[in-house]
């Protein structure tokens, strides 16, 4: 009986833990499907604004202060996809380790391993946003749209750290 009720407070809060990891990264969704397609949209815009700066050159100043100095809009973003796709493998594994507690330890390193690629994005989409702040001209919503990336990495985050040490308790069966 002490052993279901273990499993049962196990599987709700890890169900809570991925839930939790799936609202960031549907958030995480919407930024960077946003910052995707208005990549295309600034760096093909070369009409010179007021002060003869164009969009395309502030949206490149931009990038290259967040550190994501590629030629082209497929590749500026393509870590990040990569990355979103890792976390959606990554938050499953703890379901996994309810049923059989033989991938707890491939479960937490998977997340760790995830907690690590979206820190690091994190902090390139927050200087992305700082740099689009900064920009000569407006950039329209380039930085509210960092920002939601930003929040949805650190939301996957903090799921991530939080299944871990979820994880890593012993519960004792």
């Amino acid at each position: 009986m002490k052993i279901n009720i273990l499993w049962s407070k196990l599987l709700g809060l890890t169900l809570a833990g991925v839930l939790f990891g799936m609202a960031g990264w549907f958030i995480l969704l919407g930024g960077l499907a946003a910052l995707s397609s208005e990549c295309s949209n600034c760096v093909g815009n070369t009409a010179a604004g007021p002060n003869g700066i164009s969009v395309r050159d502030a949206f490149l100043s931009a990038r290259a202060q967040a550190s994501l100095s590629f030629t082209s809009c497929s590749r500026m973003f393509m870590y990040g996809w990569w990355t979103f796709a890792f976390e959606f493998v990554a938050l499953h594994g703890p379901m996994a380790e309810v049923f059989s507690p033989r991938f707890k330890l491939g479960s937490i390193g998977l997340l760790a391993v995830g907690a690590v690629l979206l820190m690091d994005r994190a902090d390139s989409f927050l200087r992305l946003a700082q740099g689009a702040d900064d920009a000569a001209v407006d950039l329209g919503a380039t930085a509210s749209r960092a920002h939601l990336a930003f929040a949805g990495c650190i939301i996957c985050c903090l799921a991530n750290f939080y299944l871990i040490c979820l994880l890593g308790w012993d519960f004792g069966y």
